[in-house]
């Protein structure tokens, strides 16, 4: 028997029964359920439905009639003939379904595998055997953790990177006295305040094939960056640049330049100031610019829409996994996925605060970093 889990959609009462919408991922399926002041109760309360239904009968001839309910598009992937019945394989978005169908029937139309076939599910009409379920672990097994594992990628090595290029270029921001630091900064802070879809759109350009990114990674590596890791990869860290930079710049500026200026006096080198006095004295604004920077990535919708595309293993993730799921109607997925980014964004943002407050120590008492450096 096939069972797929699903969300109740609606509920329409008739006299003795009643038809539930259920969303599952193969769509809106509907069943009639026999109507007893049990059921009627059950049905109020109850959010999720493990359906229980019968085989898929294969609609072997055109479909003229598109009001059909419960009809779907599907691929045979295997065949186990038998005299007088055959037993069908079939497969919808991933999704592996069982059919019996009369051999002679199967022999008129001469079915192979990985020819399509119209599929009309039958879900059963019988109260008893519909097993009503909020079992969390139903849920979880119905989704997809790779946009996940993509996301988290993603905004690790977008953040490790971001972390690289973002001291240098925040310490030449806070110490540096040229009359252009001013374009420089309004270039770093331009994605705070650019849409995402023009940024997006532009880095689409350059990371296309016929774009001069792409073109040289393209013949250098076999492939162009838009519509790859590679491409979103090298978008985040454009988009998230500020969020890494501006709170390094606000921790170099926050530094008692007699600590730097004593640091000289003692003989040390302006690199090893840097790592031995300055960077140890800002960290929270160190510890801000990554998780930011790492939430933000986590977050990123339209930049990483418009460059990478919504492809599986290889661009979707979280954020374009929830997009996708809202669109068909799938918002068990949608719910699970947007709950553990609301959870994560904000446990990311409990500990930066958190942190902040117990380290919030005027450095202006930290002379005595000096002498042991």
């Amino acid at each position: 028997m096939n069972r797929i889990f699903g969300e109740i959609v609606k509920i329409d009462y008739k006299d003795n029964f009643s038809v539930v919408e259920v969303n599952t991922k193969l769509g809106n399926l509907f069943v009639a359920v026999l109507e007893t002041p049990e059921t009627a109760s059950y049905l109020k309360e109850m959010n999720y439905i493990n359906l229980l239904f019968n085989p898929a009968e294969l609609l072997l001839f055109k479909i003229k009639d598109e009001t059909l309910l419960n009809m779907f598009d599907c691929k045979i992937i295997e065949i186990e003939k038998g005299k007088l019945l055959s037993n069908i394989l079939l497969e919808k978005d991933g999704i592996k379904l069982e059919s019996l169908v009369l051999t002679k029937q199967f022999d008129r139309y001469d079915l192979k595998i990985e020819n399509k076939v119209f599929c009309h599910i039958k879900p059963t009409s019988i109260f008893f055997e519909v097993v009503w379920s909020l079992d969390f672990l139903e849920i979880i097994k119905q989704i997809d953790f790779e946009p996940f594992y993509l996301t988290f990628k993603l905004a690790s090595l977008t953040t490790i990177i971001l972390f690289i290029i973002g001291i240098p270029v925040a310490y030449f921001i806070a110490y540096s006295k040229t009359k252009f630091k001013s374009l420089f900064e309004a270039v770093i802070a331009l994605p705070l305040v650019l849409p995402p879809s023009v940024l997006g759109f532009y880095l689409l350009l350059i990371l296309s094939r016929n774009g001069f990114l792409g073109s040289f990674w393209e013949k250098y590596f076999g492939h162009q960056l838009a519509f790859h890791f590679e491409g979103i990869l090298i978008a985040s860290v454009i988009f998230s640049f500020p969020f890494m930079v501006h709170p390094l710049v606000s921790g170099f500026k926050s530094i008692d330049k007699s600590l730097i200026e004593a640091s000289y006096t003692l003989g040390k080198s302006k690199l090893k100031t840097l790592f031995k006095i300055i960077l140890p004295n800002i960290k929270p604004s160190i510890l801000s610019g990554i998780t930011l920077s790492f939430a933000h990535t986590v977050g990123e919708f339209g930049v990483v829409l418009m460059v990478g595309g919504s492809i599986d293993g290889e661009t979707k993730v979280l954020s374009i996994a929830i997009y996708d799921a809202v669109e068909k109607l799938d918002y068990t997925s949608a719910h699970v996925y947007s709950a553990i980014l609301f959870g994560f964004s904000f446990f990311i943002l409990l500990v930066v605060y958190m942190f902040n407050s117990s380290n919030g120590i005027n450095v202006k008492h930290k002379a005595w970093y000096v002498k042991y450096y």
